[in-house]
C-alpha cells in the first residue's frame, strides 16, 4: 500500500463529515468516444475492478444511483435486456453517444469518502457545447491500496485502444461534492505544500483539454496529435534515467519514477524532480490559464492558473 505523509493520510472533516481524501486516479481526455469505445471502457474497468466492488450505476436518466444487481431500467434498457445485450442498464447512454449528445455513465462500489478501505469508481462522460461540440473523458478512481502496476498497465492499455488527447494519473484530492467550497478551501492549503497531488475540477477543465494538457503527474499520457508537436522533447525524455516513455498505438505514456510522489515542499522545494522534467518537456502544451477552482481561497488571485503551471513556473504558485 502506498504510504502518504500524515498530513495527507488524515481525513479532514467539515461540519463533522469527512470532506476530502487523497486517492489514486487515471483520467483520460477522449476523442469521441464511439459506442464501441464506451463498451470497451466498461469492459476494461470490470477487468481491473475487484469482484464485489461493482455495486451501483448512474446515468443521466436516473436521479439516484441504482444497484447493478437489481437495476432500475429505462424503456431502452428493458429492450436491451430482452435482446440479451450486456449491461442493458447503460442502453440510454449508448443512445446518447450515438446521437452525439451529452452523456454520463458511472459505476461505484457504494463506499463513502470516509470508508477506511477506500472506494472504486469509474466515470465516462461527455459534455456537449453548442460552440465547440462534444468534450469527453474517462476516469478511474482506486484506493491507495491498489497495486501501482495495475494503474500503470491500465494507462498503457487505454492509450493503446482509444483515441485520446491527453491524460494524467497518480495522487489526487477527491472530495464530497456537497461540501465542494469548504473542501477546496482545505485543498488550497494542502496543495501549497504537496505539489504532486492533483486537483480535480472537471467541469472547468474538460472544455480546455481539446487544445492543451492540464499538466503532469506520476503518469502523463499524450495523444498522438499533441505528441507530434513536442516529438523531439519526448525523445530526450526517453533518455532520462528514472523516466519510462512507453509508445502506445494512440500516443505516448510517460511514467515519472517508481511510485506517485506527493511532492512535499518541506523536503523537496519545487516539486519532484522527475515531474519537473516531464513538465518542462511538455511546457508548450500547457494551458496559459484556467478558470478559478470553486473556493474563496483560489478565486480572484490567479492561484488556479499558478497551480496548473506550478512545475514550469514555480513562482506563480
Amino acid at each position: 500500500m502506498l504510504t502518504l505523509p500524515p498530513r495527507l493520510s488524515s481525513l479532514p472533516t467539515i461540519d463533522g463529515q469527512v470532506g476530502l481524501r487523497v486517492v489514486i486516479d487515471f483520467t483520460i481526455y477522449l476523442k469521441g468516444p464511439s459506442e464501441g469505445d464506451l463498451d470497451a471502457l466498461w469492459d476494461l474497468y470490470e477487468a481491473v475492478c475487484p469482484k464485489g466492488r461493482r455495486v451501483s450505476f448512474k446515468i443521466d436518466e436516473l436521479l439516484l444511483w441504482s444497484p447493478i444487481a437489481n437495476p432500475e431500467l429505462t424503456q431502452s434498457a428493458r429492450e436491451a435486456l430482452a435482446s440479451g445485450r450486456k449491461r442493458p442498464y447503460f442502453e440510454a447512454t449508448r443512445r446518447r453517444v450515438r446521437s452525439r449528445r451529452s452523456f454520463t455513465s458511472r459505476i461505484w462500489d457504494g463506499r463513502e469518502i470516509g470508508d477506511p478501505d477506500g472506494s472504486w469508481s469509474f466515470t465516462c462522460a461527455g459534455l456537449r457545447r453548442r460552440a465547440s461540440g462534444l468534450h469527453s473523458f474517462a476516469r478511474f478512481l482506486v484506493p491507495l491500496s491498489t497495486e501501482l502496476d495495475v494503474v500503470e498497465r491500465l494507462a498503457l492499455e487505454v492509450a493503446d485502444k482509444f483515441e485520446f488527447r491527453s491524460g494524467h494519473g497518480g495522487l489526487v484530492f477527491t472530495y464530497d461534492p456537497e461540501l465542494e467550497g469548504p473542501a477546496f478551501d482545505q485543498i488550497y492549503g494542502l496543495a501549497k505544500r504537496f505539489w504532486g497531488v492533483d486537483i480535480d475540477d472537471m467541469d472547468q477543465t474538460l472544455p480546455l483539454a481539446d487544445k492543451h494538457i492540464k499538466g503532469v503527474n506520476w503518469i502523463t499520457a499524450v495523444g498522438s496529435e499533441f505528441a507530434r508537436k513536442v516529438a523531439y522533447r519526448i525523445e530526450r525524455l526517453a533518455m532520462t534515467p528514472d523516466l519510462k516513455v512507453r509508445r502506445a498505438a494512440k500516443g505516448v505514456v510517460i511514467v515519472a519514477g517508481a511510485a506517485p510522489n506527493p511532492g512535499d515542499q518541506n523536503t523537496a522545494p519545487g516539486g519532484p524532480a522527475d515531474y519537473r522534467r516531464v513538465a518542462e518537456a511538455l511546457a508548450p502544451l500547457f494551458m496559459a490559464s484556467h478558470p478559478d477552482f470553486p473556493s474563496e481561497r483560489f478565486m480572484g488571485s490567479g492561484s488556479t492558473s499558478g497551480w496548473i503551471r506550478r512545475f514550469i513556473d514555480p513562482g506563480a504558485w
